[in-house]
């Protein structure tokens, strides 16, 4: 604490804005607002690279399967 001109004793200025800023993250804290939409975007963000991922496993699985009907083929005519 520091003493003013007439004696008596304040907070610093380091005390009184991390008494805002203590004030500000427990009332950050206490809104819930918006926790839904973040909850949505990134449960959809999740299913939508599982879906992805999906289209694109079963890609590689029917271009392997024609790779190797082509070979097969390519051997029993020889």
């Amino acid at each position: 604490m520091h003493k003013n001109v007439r004696g008596r004793c304040q907070p610093g200025l380091w005390q009184v804005s991390s008494a805002k800023g203590s004030r500000f993250l427990a009332s950050f804290s206490r809104d819930e607002s918006g926790t839904t939409m973040v909850l949505y975007v990134l449960t959809f963000s999740v299913l939508l690279l599982c879906g992805a991922m999906a289209v694109d496993y079963g890609r590689a699985v029917h271009e392997k399967n024609d790779e190797q009907a082509a070979l097969d083929a390519a051997v029993l005519a020889a």
